[in-house]
């Protein structure tokens, strides 16, 4: 009996094994697949921005609280004197010497440059002043962001003398800087302004 051969090539003939197709994106898919992420990025980065810009923030914050403490500490130590200054151009530099027994070493390198109050004015540097002398040390800053370091705010991170850290503008840090730290009797002595919810009136 003669047998039927099915599908069988003639001679000469070639066949090639079929692929399964592969599917794939087409140009106008792929760019409006890329306009969606190009969008949904653009809605995320300014909070994740903010997110991180608030981070960063908070964590300045920590380290000015850190060497606030790190100050009022050192003047316990020394009988109510904060560290001495002999140059004014180098204050941070020699406050952060006073302070490398009371501030881990880590926390020290990251402290941002600061300003501190040190001036030729006895009553207004801290050269001269006793902690215990200064009259409503929640309102005097005795350091904190150089006028350079300010933000976006408006306002620059301040050390005050009872050891919190707040914000001020420029203007009430300048305000608050030409009231001397320790006031004679019956001159008053009060701050015009409310600094972080703390009344300053005498």
């Amino acid at each position: 009996m003669e047998r039927l051969v099915r599908n069988r090539p003639s001679c000469g003939e070639t066949r090639r094994p079929s692929r399964p197709r592969i599917g794939g994106f087409t140009l106008t898919e792929l760019l409006v697949t890329m306009a969606i992420m190009a969008l949904l990025l653009a809605l995320l980065l300014p909070a994740l921005s903010g997110a991180l810009g608030g981070a960063g923030q908070a964590q300045r914050q920590s380290l000015f609280r850190d060497a606030a403490r790190a100050m009022l500490e050192y003047a316990q130590d020394h009988q109510g004197s904060f560290p001495k200054v002999t140059n004014l151009a180098e204050a941070d530099q020699q406050v952060r010497q006073a302070l490398e027994p009371y501030l881990d070493k880590k926390l020290l390198r990251g402290l941002p440059p600061m300003g501190w109050r040190y001036t030729v004015k006895p009553k207004f540097s801290l050269n001269f002043v006793k902690l215990d002398q200064i009259r409503n040390p929640g309102c005097k800053p005795i350091g904190g962001e150089p006028f350079s370091g300010r933000r976006d705010t408006g306002k620059v991170l301040v050390i005050f003398a009872d050891g919190h850290v707040g914000r001020m503008t420029q203007e009430e840090l300048s305000k608050a800087l030409t009231l001397p730290l320790i006031e004679e009797k019956g001159t008053g002595g009060g701050v015009p302004f409310d600094v972080n919810e703390v009344e300053c009136s005498q």
